[in-house]
């Protein structure tokens, strides 16, 4: 059973803030024409305002959202493959493959499961920069079976994105689709 279609709250977003602001720019330019603030105060009430918001949203709201699972479909690439090596040699080889320092691997004796990225990181600085586009959250699990003589192993990568005004757009799904691909054609070669 498929997910229904939610609203996508991003074109609501700024028509929101921009009604907001008018109405506390009306409140204030009231407060400042009757004389109960002076424009001393105004200007120092905007900033204290504008900061506190900048803050909260940075180290409060944001961090928050990213740990909330994302309400969309998430973007996913799968493979299934033999390999002559045994089911531990497999696991050891593809947790090899995946070890380096942005990266948390856990695994059990059937399966290797890791986070790669960091979507806190890939918000803040974007895909403009290299950090950001470093962080790109993904996820990979990789289920391993004993077999004669050797082993089948099931890989899923797929984003890991949080919670979200709407869908990433098109070039960050294309990005999470190269990446889990490679990703997956790197532990394949791995265990080939």
């Amino acid at each position: 059973m498929s997910r229904p279609e939610r609203l996508n709250a991003r074109p609501l977003f700024w028509p929101g803030h921009f009604t907001v602001s008018a109405l506390v720019i009306a409140g204030l330019g009231q407060l400042l024409s009757r004389g109960i603030i002076t424009l001393p105060w105004l200007v120092g009430i905007a900033v204290l305002v504008t900061a506190g918001g900048v803050l909260l949203a940075q180290f409060v709201v944001l961090p928050r959202l990213t740990r909330r699972p994302s309400p969309y479909p998430r973007i996913a690439s799968t493979d299934t493959w033999e390999s002559s090596l045994t089911r531990e040699e497999a696991l050891e080889r593809i947790r090899e493959t995946l070890t380096h320092p942005d990266t948390e691997v856990s695994s059990d004796g059937t399966m290797v499961s890791a986070r790669i990225g960091n979507d806190l990181t890939f918000r803040h600085r974007g895909t403009a920069s290299d950090d950001g586009r470093r962080a790109l959250p993904l996820a990979a699990t990789f289920q391993v079976e004993a077999r004669d003589g050797g082993s089948r192993i099931h890989g899923e990568a797929r984003d890991d994105f949080g919670w979200d005004f709407g869908p990433p757009q098109k070039f960050i799904e294309d990005e999470v689709r190269t990446r889990a691909t490679a990703l997956l054609r790197r532990a394949r070669s791995a265990t080939g």
